[in-house]
């Protein structure tokens, strides 16, 4: 079910934006919801027929990926508004280390403890495939910390998940020369329209 674990990640923006309207009194206008129906639909078209059914374990862990994915969202904000642009950095460098001490562990134990063999080796390749992804969302978060002090969670948040779709669709057509199919082709225009409708509400 990786098209559904997918999702369930991707809709992590509802949590940050739920908060915001909640308990930070944000406001809300009739074309950010607009922008937030179209990125949903957007994000639906990568769902796969295929996947099987919902089975209980899978449930609750996408709904643990839900939740805290968008708690660490929640907390960036919530750090800049208790520090208006300040140990931002730090902030996040704590964050990463923790990150990496605990996926550490985690590939410890199953690399020993359960005596399964890792599939990918740890040589030069595989530290600069993880190291640019790593140093790129740094930035991301880096980013989106500053702007969360000024900018509303229902068009921060949803603007980020935009842009990823609409980024890795061009990645994927102007250089890996994937065709798309009509079922995502309509979750590329949905994309498209969830950050026009966000990005003139901002």
């Amino acid at each position: 079910a990786l098209s559904l674990s997918s999702l369930c990640l991707s809709c992590s923006l509802v949590v940050p934006v739920l908060v915001g309207l909640v308990f930070w009194n944000e406001s809300v206008n009739a074309w950010q919801i607009a922008g937030l129906f179209f990125l949903l639909a957007a994000l639906l078209s990568g769902v796969n027929k295929q996947d099987g059914k919902w089975k209980l374990l899978w449930l609750l862990y996408g709904l643990g990926t839900l939740l805290c994915n968008g708690m660490v969202s929640v907390t960036q904000k919530l750090h800049q508004m208790v520090l208006p642009g300040q140990e931002s950095t730090g902030f996040l460098l704590v964050g990463n280390i923790v990150s990496a001490v605990l996926f550490i562990f985690i590939y410890l134990w199953f690399r020993h403890g359960k005596k399964i063999k890792p599939q990918a080796r740890l040589n030069g390749f595989f530290w600069l495939a993880a190291g640019i992804p790593a140093v790129l969302g740094l930035l991301v978060n880096q980013i989106m910390m500053h702007l969360s002090i000024s900018t509303p969670s229902v068009i921060l948040f949803p603007l980020v998940n935009g842009g990823t779709i609409l980024s890795s669709s061009l990645v994927a057509i102007l250089l890996l020369r994937e065709r798309l199919s009509l079922k995502q082709i309509t979750g590329v225009l949905c994309g498209v329209a969830a950050v026009v409708l966000l990005g003139a509400a901002a």
